[in-house]
This record gives structure tokens, C-alpha cells and sequence, in this order.
């Protein structure tokens, strides 16, 4: 990953990149998209504009997401929070696709302590989810089959936070990375201004949920948080 500190110099030559090919294209090069966004009580405008090169600029500084993360053309910064929306599969499935609690033993969350519930919603239907905890790390997670002829199981992740370095996503990120190495996984170019001001990348999924909120303190990944917004919420660890 490139760390860019001097986005000033970086800003010139992308504007001369685009206005090479706005003339030789004849096409505008650029779209904006100005609008106001919130991370908890974090409020603020933002603006973003897309160049041809497949770098962006945020209302903080600059960014170029890697091809494997499948960026969705929409990310914003508020406050100390950037947000980032992306079609990648491991968004939906940062363990792997467990398909059943079988799997647990052999997958990346193995030597958790699995408690099975059954809770009864509000609704008044029963609903089976599977708390998972290892020290300080914890997820809940809930077993889905379509009932279709091709049926198809898999695990969603309802909530979870993880503050140990002993689990790691499928992409190896894991608790107590470096900020550099936890950037070089979704981006190949940052610059510094926007990195430094950074305490909170989200993870947006461009379908259905979970999102990712990933922390970082001190140069290095302090924790990761997972949330399904359209979850239950009435079920605990």
C-alpha cells in the first residue's frame, strides 16, 4: 500500500491525468456527491469525486481502493469515521460461509465456547441462535435454510465484537495488526492526512447486512465490531 504524504502533489498530477482524458474522451471525468452522514452522534458534510485512474477524493484526502475489495463507488468521511461501501463476499462472510454448527469445530472460529438458545420474539415465534464466546471475543450468530429444492444454509452474523489477536477474518485481519497492513487489505493508496485523522473505518455491505465498524488506536487495530441493523436486537450473548 502507498502512503500518500503529499496529496497536494498527488491531487496535481491526478487533475492533469484527468484532464488528458476528459480530451481525448470528450467525457466529463468526474462525478460529485455531496450529502450529509452519520456514525453515532457524528455529523458531517462530505463530498466525493471520482477520477478515471480508480482513485477517490474524499472531503479528507485521497484514496484507491484494490480491485478485490469491489468498492461500490460510494464512500464519505464524517468526523474521525470513514466509511466505505463494498460488494466483496467476505463482508457477508468475514469467518468463511459455516453452513451449520457442524462446521464450527474446523472453521476459523474454532475453540470458541458455543451456548445454543432458543429465544421467543416478540412475534411469538422461537428462533434458534448460537452465542459464541473465547475470551473477550464474542458473536452471535443465527443458522438460515431456505426451504427451496436447492436449499441453502448459512450463518449470519446478528452482533459481535472481537478485542483479542488470536481470531482472524478470512482476509488475516486480525486485532493488534498494524494500521498500515489493516489499510494494505482493502486499499493499494492512502494519503497520510487522511489516515491520520482515521479512528473508525465501516464497512457499508451494498446488500442486506452485516457492517463492519473497525477500530483503530495508535497506530495499530484496537478492535472489530460486527452489526446487523436490520437484526433482532432483543437477543443477548
Amino acid at each position: 500500500m502507498i502512503v500518500i504524504d503529499n496529496p497536494q502533489g498527488f491531487i496535481k498530477w491526478y487533475g492533469v491525468f484527468a484532464a488528458l482524458f476528459m480530451a481525448s474522451c470528450g467525457k466529463q471525468g468526474q462525478q460529485g456527491d455531496t450529502g450529509k452522514h452519520t456514525f453515532g452522534k457524528r455529523t458531517a458534510e462530505s463530498t466525493m469525486l471520482t477520477d478515471t485512474a480508480g482513485a477517490y477524493k474524499l472531503s479528507s484526502g485521497w484514496l484507491k481502493p484494490k480491485k478485490s475489495f469491489e468498492f461500490n463507488d460510494s464512500a464519505w468521511v464524517s468526523a474521525d469515521t470513514l466509511f466505505l461501501v463494498t460488494c466483496a463476499e467476505f463482508v457477508y462472510y468475514p469467518f468463511g460461509n459455516i453452513k451449520d454448527e457442524s462446521m464450527l469445530g474446523k472453521s476459523l472460529l474454532k475453540g470458541f465456547k458455543v451456548n445454543k438458545q432458543v429465544t421467543r420474539l416478540r412475534d411469538g415465534e422461537a428462533s434458534t441462535y448460537h452465542s459464541l464466546i473465547k475470551g473477550k471475543d464474542r458473536l452471535l450468530l443465527f443458522f438460515a435454510k431456505d426451504d427451496s429444492p436447492d436449499s441453502y444454509w448459512g450463518s449470519y452474523i446478528i452482533k459481535g465484537e472481537l478485542r483479542d489477536s488470536t481470531v482472524a477474518l478470512t482476509n488475516k485481519v486480525k486485532v493488534g495488526m498494524s494500521a498500515n497492513q489493516f489499510y494494505s487489505t482493502f486499499l493499494t493508496a492512502i494519503d497520510a492526512g487522511l489516515q491520520q485523522k482515521i479512528k473508525f473505518v465501516v464497512l457499508e455491505p451494498c446488500i442486506d447486512n452485516p457492517r463492519h465498524i473497525y477500530e483503530l488506536s495508535e497506530g495499530k487495530l484496537e478492535s472489530i465490531r460486527f452489526d446487523c441493523l436490520a437484526c433482532d436486537k432483543e437477543v443477548d450473548y
